[in-house]
C-alpha cells in the first residue's frame, strides 16, 4: 500500500510537468499590428490578437500610399507629404502601463528630416528622425524623457521602444540588438487622437515620412516585450502562429494514462491532439531527450501522422526506448512540425517536461525527502537510519553518489527538492540510496539531515503527527498524566534503539529529588512512576537524558509537573 500510494502521489503531483499543451503566449501584439499588405486600397486591417484590438483599421489618406516591398509583403511608402499624407488609426492614444512599440524602416535618409508616426494631441507625442534627433539618428518625444536610437543607416532596420514600468525605464533596441536606456518616471499619454502612422498628423501636426521610405510591421503591445522575445521576433513575421491550446502532446503508457518514466530497452507513448488550422497537415512529432546538464539530445525519435481537412487529429503512437540510453533523468522536449496560419509547415516546440529512464526491471524510486528508511513518517528514526548509511558506506564509497533528481522549478524555488510531496527518482546502486539522498543533489553525506530536519514528524500521507500521539519509533518523553496530581504521576518515555536513559526529578530550586529512570533501555516505550507522597505541594521538573547505543544520538527534554495536596 505504501509504494502504490506513494507512486500515485508522484504522477498527481507532476502531472503538470508532463502533458505539455501549446501554452505559449500568441506571438501577435495585442493593440495595433499593421502589415500595410493591400496596394491600391484605402485602408488596412488591424491583425492585432482579437480580443484587444483599439481600432479595426488604419485609413490610408492623403497621396501616401502601401506598395513597394517592406519586411514581409508590401510598406507604407513615404512621399515627403504634409500631414495629411497618413494612414489614419482612428485611435485616441492611450498608453498607461507598460507597453512596447516597434516597426520596420528601409530607404531612411540619414539627414532628410521625416515623421514616422505620432499623436498632437497626446502631450506631442511623437517620432522623427533627423533635425534635433541628429544625423543617422531617431528620436522619441512625449510626455516623457526623449529617447534617442543611434545609427538608422538607409538599410532596413526594426526597432523597439520598451516602456518597462516596473523598470521604470524606456529601452530602445535596433535589430534585436540594445542601443539605449533612458530612466523614466512614471509614463501616462494620452490623447483625442487620431493616433497616425507615417506622419506626425492631424491638429497640431507638422509633416510626414521623406519621399520614399518605407514602414512596414508596425506593432503595439499593451506589456514590456523581454530581450528574449524581441530577438525572437524582431524578424519573424509573427501574424504567423500557432493558435495556443490548440496543440498538446503527452507521453503516456499505452492505456494514454500520463507517465514520467520508461526502462530501457523499453517503449513510451506519444498522445497527442492537433486541431489547427482547421486545413488538413502533414504532422511530424519529435521527442528529444536531453541531458539536464549539457541540454545535448540523448536520444531522438520521430512519428508521423495527417492532420484531416476540418477536423481535429487526436493520435496515440509508440516510441522504443534503446537500450543505449543511460539511466538517468532527462528534460523530454516535443517539436510538433505542422501547419501555422500562414499555411506554413513550421516547428513548434513545446514546453519540455522531466522524463525518467530507468534500468530494465527497474521501478521508479518516490522519495519523500527526510524519510530516509522509508517507513511513511520522518523521526529519529530516519537520522538514525542516515548516520548508519554514511557510516557503512565508508567503505564503499560507491554508495555515497548517484543520479540526482530533477525538479522543473529548481530554478525559481531553491527549496523544492525537500519540500515534503512525493518526488520520483532514479533508483541508485542501493535499494536506500534514492531515500538517503534527501536533498536530491546526488551526494549522500550530513547535510541531508536539513530535509530531516525541515519535515521533522511529517507522515507520507501529508499529515504532521500530532503531538498527543506517542510511539517507539523517536526519542521522546510524555507530558506527565495526570497533571496537577496527587500523589502519584506516571510519564511515558521512548527510545528507538537500545538507549542510557536517565529521568530525574528536581524540584524549583534546581535539586534532584528523585530518581525515576537510570540506565540502559531496549527500544521500546516504559511507563514511570513518581510517588511524592512525601513531597510538598508546589511544582517539580522532570528531565530526561537519553543517547542511542548505535547511532550516538542523543535526547534530552524537560517537562513541569504540578503537585496540588
Amino acid at each position: 500500500m505504501r509504494k502504490h500510494f506513494g507512486f500515485l502521489a508522484a504522477i498527481v503531483a507532476l502531472t503538470a510537468f508532463f502533458t505539455t499543451a501549446a501554452q505559449a503566449q500568441d506571438p501577435r501584439p495585442e493593440l495595433m499590428y499593421f502589415r500595410f499588405d493591400e496596394p491600391g486600397q484605402s485602408s488596412t486591417p488591424n491583425k492585432a490578437a482579437p480580443g484587444t484590438a483599439v481600432t479595426p483599421q488604419a485609413t490610408i489618406q492623403g497621396n501616401i500610399f502601401m506598395g513597394g516591398t517592406g519586411q514581409f509583403g508590401s510598406a507604407l511608402v513615404g512621399v515627403g507629404g504634409t500631414t495629411a499624407d497618413v494612414a489614419n488609426t482612428g485611435w485616441g492614444t492611450s498608453l498607461s502601463g507598460s507597453w512596447t512599440m516597434s516597426f520596420y524602416l528601409n530607404n531612411i535618409s540619414g539627414s532628410a528630416f521625416g515623421y514616422y508616426w505620432g499623436d498632437p494631441t497626446a502631450s506631442g507625442f511623437r517620432c522623427f528622425n533627423a533635425g534635433a534627433a541628429g544625423t543617422n539618428n531617431l528620436l522619441m518625444r512625449g510626455p516623457l524623457n526623449q529617447v534617442v536610437v543611434t545609427g538608422i543607416t538607409p538599410g532596413p532596420t526594426v526597432v523597439h521602444f520598451v516602456y518597462d514600468q516596473s523598470a521604470g525605464e524606456i529601452r530602445a533596441y535596433k535589430n534585436g540588438i540594445l542601443n539605449n536606456t533612458v530612466s523614466q518616471g512614471s509614463v501616462s499619454i494620452s490623447g483625442s487622437g487620431p493616433f497616425g502612422i507615417g506622419a506626425y498628423g492631424g491638429t497640431g501636426g507638422s509633416g510626414g515620412m521623406p519621399n520614399g521610405t518605407l514602414l512596414d510591421e508596425f506593432r503595439l503591445y499593451n506589456r514590456a516585450l523581454t530581450q528574449q522575445e524581441i530577438s525572437d521576433t524582431w524578424d519573424e513575421d509573427v501574424d504567423c502562429f500557432f493558435d495556443p491550446g490548440l496543440i498538446s502532446a503527452e507521453l503516456t503508457d499505452a492505456g494514454g494514462v500520463p507517465t514520467p518514466f520508461a526502462n530501457a530497452p523499453g517503449s513510451v507513448y506519444i498522445k497527442y491532439s492537433v486541431a489547427f488550422p482547421d486545413t488538413s497537415s502533414p504532422v511530424t512529432l519529435t521527442l528529444n531527450l536531453r541531458d539536464i546538464q549539457t541540454d545535448a539530445i540523448v536520444y531522438s525519435a520521430m512519428i508521423n501522422d495527417v492532420k484531416p481537412d476540418g477536423a481535429p487529429l487526436n493520435g496515440i503512437q509508440q516510441v522504443n526506448i534503446p537500450s543505449t540510453v543511460p539511466p538517468g533523468v532527462y528534460s523530454a522536449e516535443i517539436i510538433v512540425n505542422s501547419r501555422n496560419s500562414c499555411k506554413i509547415i513550421t516547428d513548434l516546440p513545446l514546453p519540455p517536461s522531466a522524463f525518467f529512464v530507468l534500468a530494465p526491471g527497474s521501478n521508479l524510486c518516490i522519495v519523500w525527502p527526510g524519510d530516509t528508511n522509508d517507513d511513511m513518517l520522518v523521526n529519529y528514526g530516519d537520522k538514525k537510519a542516515l548516520a548508519s548509511y554514511i557510516h557503512e558506506a565508508n567503505l564503499r564509497s560507491s554508495w555515497l553518489t548517484g543520479p540526482a533528481r530533477f525538479r522543473p522549478d529548481a530554478g525559481t524555488d531553491p527549496l523544492t527538492y525537500i519540500r515534503w510531496e512525493a518526488q520520483p527518482a532514479v533508483p541508485w546502486q542501493t535499494p536506500e540510496g534514492c531515500y538517503m539522498d534527501t536533498d536530491g543533489n546526488g551526494v549522500i553525506n550530513n547535510f541531508d539531515n536539513i530535509a530531516i530536519r525541515m519535515n521533522w514528524m511529517r507522515s507520507s500521507d501529508g499529515a504532521t503527527k500530532s503531538k498527543t500521539e506517542f510511539a517507539a519509533g523517536e526519542f521522546d518523553m510524555s507530558q506527565n498524566f495526570p497533571n496537577p496530581f496527587n500523589p502519584s504521576t506516571k510519564i511515558n518515555v521512548s527510545v528507538p534503539e537500545r538507549s542510557a536513559v536517565r529521568v530525574v526529578v528536581m524540584d524549583v530550586l534546581g535539586r534532584e529529588v528523585a530518581t525515576l529512570a537510570e540506565g540502559e533501555m531496549e527500544a521500546g516505550v516504559q511507563t514511570l512512576s513518581f510517588d511524592a507522597s512525601g513531597f510538598e505541594s508546589g511544582v517539580y521538573f522532570a528531565v530526561a537524558t537519553m543517547q542511542g547505543t548505535e547511532s550516538g544520538l542523543s535526547f534530552n527534554k524537560t517537562i513541569r509537573m504540578t503537585l496540588n495536596k
